[in-house]
């Protein structure tokens, strides 16, 4: 009986250095005192939770009382259309009370995210150094499509730097003493075109930012040698230092983190094609980096702050490094700066919010399978999977913009997103290795390629081809859901080296090893559960038909004769490759 046999991504990134790196003084990093916004919002949340038949579990949260008329801060969810609603009652009557909206993912850290409600747009002020490119850049539409990088989210107004600087309070408050603008943008050109804020404008600035509205630096804003002080006062609400200059460049940005900033209104993965930008001199320290400049990393080894970011916020602020290559933006830069300008909209008079990236984030249980073999180099597996959700919390705090007053904190409300497996990524190899490189993409980085579609239920059956029926050979699985998250990865092995017709593993093949063989086919024939594992029926299933049976006990019989009578062959697969069976073949038929 002679077997068929047959044989079965390497990714460079360039990067191109474009501008001189200068040498770094030995510097100290002074790690700033103020705690991360995720530290204070955990301390301001203290949840008991209550178990409900309903999806949505309800917790007390520790109040602050803010003022005798304060009103217990209720927040209600609501999940429709892959999107939770969220609402909730003024806290006061009072003037000047906002509210932000705060999430987290699988009882990670809290994080604030966008106050949007689906209704309001977001109003972007940018102060521009050179052009108000930030208009066209979010109205123009994205590639061959239709649908601009600020999908209709924003209205953007825009300001020359100098005129800004004369005059803030005319552009930053309405004719009623509040404010116009939910997000400001400072930039984005080379040098920022030689202008830092002016003192007024620091002043009007730092009350907009303190009010809990969002703040989002360009090129060459903060930054070392480049003469802004007053740039620099943000530094430490940002969560940077300053040090000394140097310069690193890329045409190339990298997610390093994802959430809430990656997540809406696009999905943003992988490593990012950006007009030529370069850091220069700042450093991470407390900010949250969500995206790196793709050139060696700059790591101040005495407090891990990152020095090649391409992105960064902490709580109501942001730096992006867009704006070094002056009027230029791919599509990829366009979405991050949509992104991030949204995410920085974190404070609102309104009592509703959306949580429009509602996703099921969460890789689904590693897959289970079980097979055998169909013959002509071929096995049937059937393979299974479960889905995990995601869970989030969410909760809302009021805060005044009088100064004194601390913020209350609502209950907390839990959903669950589930989305169901999609099916499996499936490839046989002759390595028992991991082998995550099976995993391919779409051209949009996130759709996973060559799936086998599940049922409803997540189960498949699926026909694996084996390169080599003799040979040690591994089915290698993984498990996708509908948002294409990936599983762990299940190995299955085919052969991995079982000794052909020794079923007991004792090393020999023999009429103990016929008989175990004849005892399974008789369990099987009378239908009853079988008994061989996996390996067993890979060593006892001797002529590739896909069934034990009692053909496979008389080829091993008649080997095991061939054996007795000084029969050299000491494998049972090299001994059957030149043996004629039309004798017992014969013998089974009749």
């Amino acid at each position: 009986m002679k077997l068929s046999k047959s044989t079965k991504k390497t990714l460079s990134v360039c990067m191109s250095m474009l501008l001189t790196v200068n040498t770094c003084s030995a510097m100290k990093l002074i790690a700033a005192d103020n705690d991360s916004a995720e530290k204070q919002n955990e301390q301001a949340v203290t949840a008991t939770v209550t178990t409900t038949a309903a999806a949505t579990t309800t917790a007390s949260v520790a109040t602050t009382t803010v003022s005798a008329d304060l009103k217990e801060l209720k927040l209600n969810s609501k999940v429709e259309d892959n999107k939770v609603t969220l609402s909730w009652n003024k806290v006061s009557d009072e003037e000047g009370f906002g509210y932000q909206l705060f999430r987290r993912e699988n009882g990670s850290d809290w994080e604030v995210r966008s106050i949007w409600n689906e209704k309001e747009k977001v109003d972007v002020l940018n102060i521009y150094p050179a052009q108000p490119f930030l208009e066209e850049w979010m109205t123009s539409p994205i590639g061959e499509t239709e649908t601009p990088a600020g999908k209709d989210l924003m209205n953007i107004s825009s300001v020359y730097f100098s005129d800004f600087n004369s005059d803030p309070a005319t552009y930053l408050y309405n004719e009623d003493g509040s404010w116009k603008y939910d997000v400001l943008f400072v930039g984005a050109a080379d040098y920022n075109s030689g202008f830092d804020f002016s003192d007024e404008a620091t002043k009007e600035v730092t009350k907009f930012e303190k009010s809990g509205r969002g703040v989002l630096f360009g090129h060459d804003t903060l930054g070392a040698g480049l003469g802004y002080p007053n740039f620099n006062t943000f530094a430490e609400d940002l969560g940077i230092v300053i040090g000394s200059r140097y310069i690193v460049g890329s045409e190339k940005a990298t997610v390093v983190k994802t959430g809430v900033m990656t997540d809406y209104p696009w999905t943003i993965r992988g490593t990012l094609d950006i007009p030529t930008c370069h850091a220069t001199g700042q450093y991470a320290l407390d900010a949250t980096v969500w995206m790196t400049l793709s050139d060696d990393d700059i790591i101040d080894a005495e407090t891990g702050a990152i020095g090649n970011f391409y992105l960064i916020t902490n709580n109501n602020l942001g730096m992006i490094q867009t704006g070094h290559s002056n009027g230029q933006a791919t599509d990829d830069e366009r979405k991050v700066l949509a992104n991030t300008l949204f995410f920085l909209y974190q404070n609102s008079d309104s009592t509703n919010a959306v949580d429009g990236a509602f996703t099921d984030r969460k890789a689904p249980q590693k897959p289970d399978a079980s097979g055998s073999y169909a013959g002509d180099g071929k096995m049937l597996l059937s393979v299974q999977a479960k889905d995990e959700p995601t869970v989030y919390e969410y909760y809302v705090s009021a805060v005044s913009e009088k100064e004194g007053r601390e913020a209350a904190s609502s209950n907390i409300v839990k959903e669950e997103s589930l989305s169901g497996i999609k099916g499996f990524v499936v490839r046989v190899t002759d390595s028992d290795k991991e082998t995550p490189e099976i995993i391919e993409y779409e051209d949009d980085k996130e759709t996973v390629k060559n799936i086998i579609p599940a049922d409803e239920n997540g189960k498949a059956k699926i026909e694996a081809e084996l390169d080599d029926t003799v040979i040690s050979q591994y089915v290698h699985i993984f498990a996708v859901d509908n948002e294409n998250n990936v599983s762990e990865e299940l190995i299955v092995p085919v052969n991995d080296n079982v000794k052909l017709g020794d079923v007991n593993f004792d090393g020999e093949v023999n009429a103990v090893d016929a008989s175990l063989i004849l005892a399974e086919y008789a369990r099987i024939s009378t239908k009853q559960p079988a008994a061989f594992t996996e390996k067993q029926f890979v060593a006892g299933e001797v002529d590739g038909n896909g069934i034990i049976d009692a053909a496979d006990a008389s080829f091993v019989l008649v080997y095991y004769s061939y054996l007795a009578t000084g029969g050299e062959l000491d494998d049972m697969r090299e001994w059957m490759k030149i043996t004629d069976f039309s004798a017992i073949e014969k013998t089974q038929a009749e």
